[in-house]
């Protein structure tokens, strides 16, 4: 059970940081461009990654790796629209 719950602690920081890189080149990419549509996509995903970044600080992994999935989406999503390739 321990060796599972450190697993899963290290699958949460993984997927954490990939995803403040696909959040970070949707940054970059919405404040070059600015569409209304990508920006509010952006916006959301922050505040989605921020939440699953204080959900693994309080120890709910499981739930922050969900959180941080659906900020990726988010931010691909907005990578599609603003052009910026995947």
């Amino acid at each position: 059970l321990c060796n599972m719950e450190e697993n899963l602690q290290e699958a949460a920081e993984r997927a954490l940081r990939r995803t403040d890189e696909v959040l970070s080149r949707a940054r970059d990419l919405d404040a070059d461009r600015r569409v209304v549509r990508a920006h509010d996509l952006v916006v959301r995903a922050e505040r989605i990654e921020a939440e699953a970044h204080g959900q693994f600080r309080a120890g709910h992994y499981e739930a922050s790796l969900r959180l941080t999935q659906s900020a990726r989406t988010l931010s691909y999503r907005a990578i599609r629209i603003l052009g910026g390739g995947l």
